[in-house]
């Protein structure tokens, strides 16, 4: 099982550059004082390995070579002067230095007779005589040695290991001390380069909470950096969103008002009448206008209801893919009947064929099909047929509705897809939202949606483009 430890964010951008900054230089500088201490040690080591060397091999030359014959009952031990030894750690006079005290030497014969040593050494052997370098424990201390062999005289020259980690401690402080100040000064000046670098990020804030909550123009962009002209064009984007979508609501409400101030008047004008009714007949035939007004009023604000909701954006988790054979099957058999009182065929192309798979969303596009024939099926003459067609074009699936009803102008056919729009000398009773909410839902849907004459004599084409649903993986 894993275990994640989940770290408040920082509270501000500032926050979050100067902590990283904080992190990564933590990590740079650590990893340079490691390699600065490897340096500085191997060096060391190198530096006083020859040292080692070069001293064992003086104290061949000097001192070796003349006990070698010698017959001593005691070794001879070369001391050191008294105000050496009292030295503090790292210090020079003119009797010597400190670390001589730290530094020892021997000269042993091939029997084990110790013939010469330091006052520094220990009785013992420093080492193994055994040619070369190695590090020994004596009396509780490291010592770095070198065995040299000279006839029958073995020398050894040995260091304690406290001379190189104070050598090594003192270069890698002395190196990481700048470092360290460098790196603290260099956070207080990224601290106020930060600051001044977000200060139109401030002033940007600023500006946005001194606006009016009315007012949607765009947000400048002249003298911005770089880096926040994406912002301020997603927040321009936005607020010109609202705009539209206020827009869209203020002309909503201005033309519901005006659409059901009509049909208000006309059932006040018939609920009059039935008040006013003297005879039997003239009562029901105000019943049967109020009612038929009542249902005009019914279907108006139906379609409005529609309409506004058809501007919803769809929601992604709602999408999913859907076979337009099966949907147009169903809504067929929903407008059968409502044909059939007109004496209307529906005739189908296309639909039996494989899948049409669409990406969308299900009631949206029940909405939309169901307004298309609905108009098709009341502005078609009694009688007659209308044709639908479902196919293939490359990515894209086609779907067309046709009747024999009143040509469209080519003037008129755009101008139809908008709200309340109606076709001068219209006898068939409607609001002109029918087309309005199929474009909404088709644009959502990425589809295209167009109308066309049918001949140059009478009819009514309407297509709608769908782009084909991804096959699913695997």
């Amino acid at each position: 099982m894993t275990f994640r430890v989940k770290f408040p964010a920082p509270s501000s951008i500032r926050s979050r550059l100067m902590i990283s900054l904080l992190i990564a230089l933590i990590v740079i500088l650590g990893y340079t004082a490691i390699s600065i201490y490897s340096t500085t040690r191997h060096e060391a080591d190198e530096v006083f390995g020859a040292r080692l060397a070069t001293s064992a091999r003086i104290v061949e030359a000097l001192v070796a070579n003349q006990v070698a014959k010698a017959t001593l009952s005691s070794p001879i031990i070369i001391r050191l002067p008294h105000e050496i030894e009292g030295l503090p750690n790292a210090s020079q006079t003119e009797w010597g230095h400190q670390y001589e005290a730290k530094i020892a030497f021997q000269v042993w014969r091939d029997d084990g007779q110790l013939l010469v040593r330091s006052f520094s050494a220990p009785d013992g052997a420093l080492g193994a005589l055994r040619q070369g370098f190695s590090q020994q424990q004596t009396a509780g201390l490291t010592w770095h040695v070198f065995t040299l062999r000279s006839g029958d005289v073995w020398v050894q020259v040995a260091e304690q290991e406290a001379i190189r980690d104070e050598l090594t401690h003192d270069i890698a402080s002395a190196v990481m001390l700048p470092l360290i100040i460098g790196a603290i000064t260099l956070l207080l000046v990224a601290n106020l380069v930060v600051r001044f670098g977000l200060n139109p990020l401030t002033a940007l804030a600023e500006g946005i909470g001194k606006r009016s909550p009315e007012s949607l123009t765009e947000i400048s962009s002249d003298d911005v950096p770089r880096e926040m002209a994406p912002v301020i064009k997603a927040l321009n984007a936005l607020l010109l969103r609202i705009k539209e979508t206020l827009q869209r609501e203020r002309r909503f409400t201005d033309a519901a008002a005006h659409e059901l101030r009509t049909p208000l008047a006309a059932l006040k004008i018939h609920a009059d009448n039935l008040v006013r009714a003297e005879t039997e007949e003239q009562r029901q035939r105000s019943t049967g206008n109020l009612i038929k007004g009542l249902d005009r009023s019914l279907r108006l604000t139906n379609q409005m209801l529609a309409l506004s909701r058809s501007h919803t954006e769809l929601d992604p988790a709602s999408l999913q893919r859907i076979n337009l054979c099966e949907v147009l099957h169903e809504i067929i058999g929903q407008q059968e009947q409502i044909c059939a009182s007109r004496a209307q065929t529906i005739v189908a192309k296309g639909l039996d064929a494989a899948p049409a798979w669409v990406m969308g969303d299900e009631l949206k596009l029940h909405q939309l099909f169901r307004n298309l024939f609905d108009n098709a099926s009341r502005y078609g003459t009694p009688g007659s047929v209308i044709a639908v067609n479902l196919a293939h074009e490359g990515p894209d699936l086609r779907f067309s509705i046709a009747n024999d009803g009143p040509v469209v102008p080519k003037d008129m056919q755009e101008k139809v897809f908008e709200p309340y729009t109606r076709l001068s000398g219209q006898t068939v009773e409607g609001n002109g939202l029918g087309l309005a909410i199929a474009r909404e839902v088709a644009n959502q849907h990425h589809a295209k949606i167009s109308l066309d004459a049918l001949s140059a004599e009478n009819g009514t084409l309407v297509t709608v483009v769908f782009p084909v649903a991804e096959p699913r993986e695997g």
